[in-house]
């Protein structure tokens, strides 16, 4: 049985090396796509956050529109919908 699987491996390892290296950039890509997010979450100043949501009420208030809102300060619509309430 253990010679007869080496002998599968070995007709089918070049396919198996190509499914092992797409597999491989998918990890890659996930895991970058993950960095990014991170360091975007992470790099944002001290105190900007709390900044933008004291500001982003005042910017409802005189009618600018939810989407400007969040485009101007980096606050999601859920951010912005729990500061309204």
């Amino acid at each position: 049985m253990i010679r007869e699987l080496a002998q599968r491996v070995s007709q089918h390892e070049d396919e198996l090396m190509t499914l092992a290296q797409q597999l491989e950039q998918i990890g890659r890509k996930q895991g970058l796509e993950q960095g990014i997010e991170q360091g975007l979450a992470q790099g944002r100043r001290p105190g900007e956050q709390e900044a933008s949501m004291k500001i982003a009420p005042n910017l409802l208030k005189k009618g600018m529109d939810m989407a400007s809102v969040v485009e101007m300060t980096g606050l999601s619509e859920e951010d912005l919908k729990q500061i309204n309430h």
